[in-house]
């Protein structure tokens, strides 16, 4: 998008504590997965570079089959092995050092003779899984994956199985044009395309598992490959020219603007009323914040932009929050007054906590209760719109005409 460190700037869809979503693939246990190997896409030559590096410090990569490790530079062949337990995966002085084993390399790629085989973390991936080593000590794991299973995988971490076809559809559509309008932005620079979390779009690989050591989960379908599949080479268009199609998980009744949100929204991205997503349990909500709490993130916040700010004393809006923007507040602790977005407050306090930006506030006892609709960003695609639109009889091509208007569907 835009560089590799601002390119996802707002994040795509759901968090992965989404109440508003079953687990992928409604949560497939290990012995199903297989089951799903029935189904295969046609083999696509295209592939997606993705972000899957652990968060929160260490991790382990793992393979259940063999597999060759190979400088990434000139594909030397640095080592084969027929398995691999779970290894902790570490910058080294000279390299990086995969357990007990060290590689004299800056990058390397552990490419199995059957895929998937390479776990990374709690996650299974197709393809190769890339290791760069960066300053800091840190290790950037990028799974190379064929372009067909990754939207495969992108449909079920991103929608309910249980969905209507056509909005699965529409969701398959969305996620192919997102990538490729990512792949146009780098052009093959930097280590990777996309992230493997909500920074992008959701990717959990072909199974992985809910815990350390927990059941495994399958991460694509029978049902998501049959839908990636009937969809296969199709995108949106603008104008013919494929755009960013921003989507989320529930508009709350009213999508937001693009403009409003992200430097390359399309003209398609417009404010649209929806009424489909009443279903939604976030469809509206009630959040409390102790206000001593919400006080110090607040001050934390300011503090980290050369702003001071004592005890908050008053939140009072410039405008409706309810409307086709996202609502500003006047926050005054007395000596001062600043006008603050209200995607700001909820970077400040927690984007988990507060569902999205589209709220009210007032005080309650010792709290700071908010009232909100929706779940994310709210621009472009409504999840849980799209589904109601489809249960009324409407298809994919349509679905994806009500929520980026003037938006074409086109084989590519």
């Amino acid at each position: 998008m835009l560089g590799l460190t601002a390119f996802i700037a707002a994040g795509i869809a759901l968090l992965a504590t989404d109440p508003d979503r079953p687990a992928a693939s409604g949560g497939l246990p290990a012995m199903q997965i297989g089951q799903a190997e029935k189904f295969s896409l046609t083999p696509s030559s295209q592939t997606v570079r993705v972000d899957v590096t652990p968060s929160g410090g260490s991790w382990t990569i793992a393979a259940d089959r063999p597999f060759v490790i190979r400088r990434l530079s000139d594909k030397t062949e640095l080592k084969r092995l027929k398995s691999l337990g779970p290894s902790a995966v570490v910058s080294a002085a000279n390299g990086i050092r995969i357990g007990s084993l060290s590689l004299f390399a800056e990058a390397v790629e552990l490419a199995p003779d059957d895929s998937p085989a390479i776990w990374v973390g709690r996650h299974q991936y197709r393809g190769t899984v890339r290791l760069h080593r960066q300053g800091g000590g840190r290790v950037v794991a990028v799974n190379v994956v064929p372009l067909n299973h990754y939207i495969a995988s992108v449909v079920d971490s991103e929608m309910p199985a249980k969905f209507p076809d056509e909005a699965r559809k529409a969701q398959a559509i969305v996620a192919r044009t997102y990538v490729l309008y990512r792949q146009s932005q780098t052009r093959g620079a930097g280590l990777f395309d996309v992230y493997g979390d909500t920074r992008s779009q959701r990717y959990l690989g072909y199974q992985y598992r809910e815990t350390d050591g927990g059941r495994r989960l399958a991460g694509e379908s029978d049902d998501s490959r049959r839908i990636t599949q009937q969809t296969a080479g199709l995108i949106c268009t603008y104008r013919g020219r494929i755009f960013a199609p921003y989507y989320s998980a529930v508009c709350g009744g009213r999508t937001t603007a693009g403009r409003h949100l992200f430097k390359d929204a399309s003209p398609a991205l417009q404010s649209v009323t929806c009424r489909w997503c009443r279903d939604a349990k976030r469809y509206r909500w009630t959040v409390s914040v102790p206000t001593r709490e919400a006080n110090a993130a607040l001050r934390t916040y300011l503090a980290a932009r050369n702003l001071t700010f004592g005890n908050l004393r008053s939140v009072r809006p410039v405008q409706q929050s309810f409307g086709s923007a996202p609502p500003e507040f006047h926050l005054s602790d007395g000596p001062h007054l600043y006008r603050i977005k209200s995607k700001q407050i909820r970077d400040a306090i927690s984007t988990s906590r507060l569902p999205s930006a589209y709220f009210e506030v007032r005080f309650v006892g010792n709290d700071m209760v908010f009232h909100g609709r929706g779940h994310g960003h709210a621009v472009g695609l409504c999840q849980w719109g799209a589904a109601g639109l489809a249960r009324s009889g409407r298809t994919a091509a349509q679905i994806i005409g009500y929520y980026y208007r003037g938006a074409a569907v086109t084989r590519r």
